[in-house]
This record gives structure tokens, sequence and C-alpha cells, in this order.
């Protein structure tokens, strides 16, 4: 797997991100792999868009995100959050003492802890429905192939598998899902996602069972009985995504002119501006604030007269095909003897800048 791994980054990535799901001894896999090549590596976890492990007991301490299994990679608390993980193991009620997920001490998936270690921690339980509120109500977004499931596993997997002339059948409304957490002996807490049948009465459509007993819960439904909510959740966190890691872009400059002795405050307008972008304006101008990621604050340096593409560059890359700015001369008439008859640029109006507000005459109030 971490050979396989590496052998895509290397020859096949092209510096994409990249998204990890594994369901039962696939999400084991994946468990080893973001130990031994992503948490301890800042550049791939910068890659990984996020991580599914469903099926695999990721656990991390009690009332914490990150901690036991992963340091630097946390549970997702929201749905368009990155670089994070979502695990869970459904079961259609409290999974019982000695079963296989959902419980800390599990025969099949861990080393047995003593009772001290495992009651400081618990098995991760992300709601694929709902990440921000993972102890709420959600209803689950269940999908079912109608091609015979392959393997040893099929004979279970498709005694309720549907029929239909298609190749997917959608099960709305049948099922809800929400995590919840229950105390146990010696420490061997559980955490699951409980799914709750609230179809119609009389609901004609294939159920979901126990089939291989309550030690294993609904194991073989955890990606089906979700899959819409898990392609809808890794769509909205790919998306963040490609927000995070394009290239800045420049809209709007205010002024677009100024002396070419510089010192001319400007409001540069666009999108993707991080808090280490560099503004360059035909030579590197003073970033005095990058207010948000679609404003900054910045001051021209003396250039010799002419007009220049703004630039905005970060680490994700440079801006292109931006606004301009002009150098302009110094007048070269006499406009009187006395210097009030001359006219000036307007100057920025006083209060407000170390409270995250400047006061620019030709732009307003920029705010944080």
């Amino acid at each position: 797997m971490v050979s396989a791994f590496e052998e895509y980054m290397e020859k096949y990535n092209d510096g994409r991100g990249f998204v990890l799901i594994g369901h039962s001894q696939g999400a084991l896999l994946l468990k080893q792999l973001i130990k031994e090549r992503i948490d301890l590596n800042p550049a791939l976890r910068k890659r990984m868009v996020s991580a599914l492990p469903m099926g695999g007991n990721v656990l991390v301490p009690k009332g914490k995100t990150e901690g036991a299994e992963f340091q630097n990679v946390p549970a997702c608390q929201f749905a368009s959050e990155t670089h994070c993980v979502v695990g869970y193991s459904s079961f259609l009620k409290e999974p019982p003492e000695g079963a296989d997920f959902g419980r800390v001490n599990t025969p099949l998936l861990t080393t047995a802890l003593t009772e001290e270690e495992a009651s400081k921690l618990e098995v991760l339980c992300v709601n694929p429905g709902s990440p921000e509120h993972s102890e709420q109500v959600d209803p689950m977004q269940r999908y079912e192939s109608t091609t015979p499931f392959p393997g040893f596993l099929g004979a279970f997997k498709d005694i309720h598998s549907p029929s239909a002339p298609t190749p997917w059948v959608s099960f709305r409304g049948q099922y809800t899902g929400q995590c919840e957490h229950a105390s146990g002996a010696h420490g061997n807490s559980a955490s699951w996602l409980q799914l709750t049948d609230v179809g119609p009465t009389g609901d004609p459509r294939e159920k979901i069972e126990e089939v291989l007993g309550p030690l294993w819960g609904t194991h073989l439904e955890d990606v089906n009985v979700a899959l819409g909510n898990l392609i809808g959740l890794t769509a909205r966190q790919s998306a963040t995504y490609q927000q995070e890691t394009a290239p800045p872009t420049v809209t709007a400059v205010r002024p677009r002119s100024g002396p070419e002795a510089g010192n001319t405050f400007v409001i540069i307008r666009g999108t993707g501006f991080l808090p280490d972008a560099k503004v360059t304006i035909g030579s590197e101008a003073t970033v005095i604030k990058v207010v948000s990621k679609e404003a900054i604050i910045a001051i021209t340096k003396a250039h010799a007269p002419g007009t220049e593409e703004v630039v905005v560059e970060t680490e994700n890359g440079k801006s292109t095909s931006g606004p301009s700015f002009t150098y302009e001369a110094p007048p070269r008439h006499h406009c009187g003897r006395l210097p009030f008859q001359c006219p000036h640029p307007p100057l920025p109006r006083p209060g407000g800048y170390g409270q995250g507000h400047l006061q620019l005459p030709w732009f307003g109030d920029v705010g944080r």
C-alpha cells in the first residue's frame, strides 16, 4: 500500500490533491499509510484533501479530534474542512461488548489495550451527513448496486440487494444516522453511527440487517448507507481545496495612479490572498495589511513613470492579467508661490487602522 502510494505520487499525481478512501481492511491500510507517510509530512498533509477510513476504528483521545493514532491529521468538523479524516462504523443498536467495530478494545482490529489506556480513548465517529453536528440526526443518502457483490461476502451482501433495470438504486428517506456514545466495562467505550429506519409504514424497500451478526453490526453497509452523503462531502472538500491552492487573482486596484515618488496607499481586490502575500507594482510594494483573502492594503515605492501590472504572489503562485497602476511624473507647470496653491493627493484619514480598519478617501472603509 505504502509503496503503491509513493509510486502514484511520483509518477502520476502531477501535483494534484488527493482523497484517500478505504473500508474495513482498506481502512486499516489507510491508517498505516497516514501514520507512516502523511501525518508527519507537512507537504503531503497539505496535498491530502481528506481521508475516509470507514469501518476501521480510528482511535482518538476522548473529547479530542486528534492525538492517538494521528498527531497532525484531525477529524473533520465541518463539511468543507480539508486535510482531515472522516471515520465511523454503523450499527442498528449499541455495539455489544466484544464487538469487532465501534468499541475501543476489539479482537479484530487492535492490539489489546489496558483498562487505563482504553479509558482515555474513544473510536472516532464523524457523521457523513453533517460533520458539523455529528450527534445530530441527519438523513442518510443510501445507494445500492444492482450488480451482484463479488467474492465470499457477496453471499451475505446480496441477501437484500435490490433488483432494478438500473445499475444503482436510491433509497431516499429510508434511514437517518447520528453518532452515539456509550460507556463500557473496563474502559471499553463505544462510539458508532446509529442507523434508524424512518421509512413509511409498509415500506417495500430492502432493509439493512446485521447479516454478519451483532458483533459486526451493519459493517457491510457502512459505505452504501451514506454513499450520497460521502460523494457530496468530498465534493465540497475538493472545492475548498481548489480555492485554497489556486493562484491569487487581482480584479481591482484603487487608485489606479500615483506619483513616481511612491508612498501611494493602494487597495487591491481579488481572491486567494494569503498572509504571506507579496505585491509587485513594477517593483515590490510595501504590504501594510492582508485584510482578508479578498483585500490587501499596500504602499507603492518610488518607480520610474509608466504603467505596471499589479501582481500578487503567494505560495500558490502569481496573479496574471490583472489591472495596472500608473506612476506619474510631477507636473512641469508652476502652480503658485505658496504651497497651499498646489493640489495635493488626499491623505488617509486617521483612526481605525490599529483596530483593523483604514479610512481611505478614494475607496472607503476597509475592514478585516
